[in-house]
């Protein structure tokens, strides 16, 4: 209980560092209050402001929604680890955007919105393809998204093909749905490449796949997006789902691309191509 504790204590200290005090505690109370006040509270979402941001996030604070904010906003898990290749990184972006291009950020499994958020911040003239498949996380992720005019929410499942595939959930987390290939799917799925059409004039930036054990279908065939892409972060699902070989599909695609630079950062990996963005040896 001690451990808990202490790593709870940890917790909220971060996240009054990272909102303020009187965010933080705003933020915190409304989370302890709507899991007082039962199931129906559970599901309606709360706004949180943050430091940084125009507009409240809104999140259903006594779900897995928490988790993610905490992932993304307070440990920063999307941001880059490594001062070279974030160097690069953005090297690249302003070359694309002096061209007059714009730069494509997919964001594969998108949840509620909140790593679009995150790259909106980070990358302002870069358009974002949010795509998500369940419809209230969807919901969610549309309310968040609704004022900045670089994200375009999909409401779709990410796949190697066009199709039709249905949704599974064995908890009641909103961040553990999974996609399911199946004869009797209502779900629609898009491609890479037609989450790229979305955007006019561009040229593919960052692939962020968080897709909870789909990986091993998105890159079972139609991966030449791979190369297209100077960072793919991604999380593999080995852990969740034994004998997938989930990794293995990823790590295959992104070796038939080209040589890679790869950083891992807590349960992502930052995959850097040496083709788009490695300094010329003199």
């Amino acid at each position: 209980m001690t451990i808990i504790s202490l790593r709870t204590i940890h917790s909220y200290r971060k996240l009054l560092s990272t909102l303020g005090l009187v965010r933080g505690v705003e933020a915190a109370s409304k989370k302890f209050l709507a899991k007082a006040a039962g199931h129906n509270a559970k599901w309606s979402a709360s706004s949180v402001t943050l430091k940084g941001y125009d507009h409240p996030i809104f999140l259903r604070v006594s779900t897995s929604d928490w988790s993610v904010f905490h992932q993304i906003f307070v440990d920063k898990e999307y941001l880059e680890r490594s001062a070279e290749h974030a160097d690069q990184l953005r090297s690249f972006y302003d070359t694309v955007v002096q061209a007059g291009k714009t730069p494509a950020i997919i964001d594969c499994g998108a949840n509620i919105g909140l790593a679009s958020l995150w790259y909106s911040l980070q990358f302002p003239k870069a358009a974002i393809v949010a795509i998500e498949p369940e419809p209230k996380n969807f919901a969610v992720l549309k309310k968040n998204t609704a004022p900045y005019e670089n994200i375009i929410p999909v409401n779709a499942a990410i796949a190697n093909r066009r199709d039709k595939v249905s949704l599974s959930n064995v908890s009641d987390a909103p961040w553990a749905w999974e996609t399911v290939e199946s004869n009797a799917g209502q779900t629609d799925t898009i491609t890479v490449r037609d989450a790229l059409g979305q955007v006019p004039n561009t040229v593919p930036f960052i692939a962020k796949i968080d897709i909870e054990g789909f990986e091993t279908a998105l890159f079972r065939s139609n991966y030449d997006w791979v190369e297209a892409f100077p960072l793919i972060v991604f999380e593999h699902h080995d852990w969740l789902f034994a004998w997938k070989g989930t990794a293995h599909a990823i790590y295959r695609a992104l070796i038939d691309s080209g040589p890679r630079d790869y950083v891992h950062a807590g349960e992502n990996v930052f995959s850097y191509s040496h083709d788009l963005l490695k300094r010329p040896t003199t």
